[in-house]
């Protein structure tokens, strides 16, 4: 629906959008804009780590790009602080810009139904990480461990790129062999 602007606010701005959901809106830009990035991008979801994991992988990416930690020009992307539920995920997605060369996101579900939303706002990744999958908003999921794992598990439906199952015992690490095959490797962690 549009409507008419006051011609003393048209006056002030360049453009003016009018959009029925705010929330909605930002999003689909934000998607867009996140399809138009073409470089690393880590997705970490879990009950526990996610903030912490997050951080950890950034930094580690800004060493290895020789980027100092505080990062005014956008070389590693990541959420604003633990901003991680589909506004903060859109915002923080926002903050790609053609300088990025790594950007690294954490995706924190609720409720039912949350995972699906984030997964079509951050649609791929290079690195889907699964962290342990806890008690944390349980109640939210019926009391059901296992139905909070799969809707976890959901960060890696699409089956491309590897994947990191720390939720798993043992630990797995699961990637596409490039021919269709996956190889899954178990047990303790080792350098690959």
């Amino acid at each position: 629906k549009l409507k008419r602007v006051r011609p003393d606010v048209a006056a002030k701005v360049s453009c003016v959008l009018m959009v029925e959901s705010i929330v909605e809106s930002m999003m689909c830009a934000a998607r867009q804009h996140l399809l138009r990035y073409r470089g690393p991008l880590v997705r970490i979801t879990g009950t526990f780590g996610k903030t912490t994991t997050r951080m950890a992988v950034a930094r580690v990416a800004r060493h290895v790009l020789g980027v100092p930690t505080e990062d005014e020009d956008g070389i590693v992307v990541e959420n604003f602080a633990n901003f991680n539920n589909k506004i903060g995920l859109a915002m923080s997605i926002s903050r790609l810009t053609p300088r990025t060369k790594v950007a690294v996101f954490e995706l924190g579900i609720g409720s039912p139904g949350d995972m699906d939303i984030l997964t079509w706002l951050c649609p791929r990744s290079t690195l889907d990480v699964l962290l342990s999958v806890g008690h944390g908003h349980i109640a939210n999921f019926n009391n059901n461990i296992e139905y909070l794992r799969a809707e976890k598990r959901k960060v890696h439906r699409n089956g491309q790129g590897p994947f990191m199952d720390f939720d798993a015992d043992p630990v797995t690490f699961q990637r596409n062999n490039g021919d269709g095959s996956t190889i899954v490797l178990d047990g303790n962690l080792i350098d690959i």
